[in-house]
């Protein structure tokens, strides 16, 4: 509805259409990335029929490593991406 409003999405609008990758993000942001092991980069796979690839969500995003300090920026940027740059096609047509 947000994209024939002209609204901007946020991450909160993906509890709604997954609730598992909401509740993911969301410990991203809760817990140091250490603890959770994780070596996150500002990039996203992107599966299009069986084809995956790399979608950098920054200029270079797959060299540059998120941190703790830039972990809200990164799950602004992957929201976005989930809800906007990888449905565009539906959304257009």
């Amino acid at each position: 509805y947000k994209h024939i409003l002209g609204l901007p999405v946020s991450v909160v609008d993906l509890e709604a259409i997954d609730p598992k990758y909401f509740k993911s993000l969301k410990q991203i942001l809760n817990t140091p990335l250490d603890l959770l092991g994780l070596d996150l980069t500002f990039s996203a796979e992107s599966n299009d029929f069986g084809v995956v690839s790399t979608v950098d969500l920054i200029p270079q995003g797959r060299d540059v490593l998120v941190t703790d300090d830039t972990k809200h920026e990164y799950v602004k940027l992957l929201a976005h991406h989930r809800m906007t740059t990888a449905i565009r096609k539906q959304v257009i047509t």
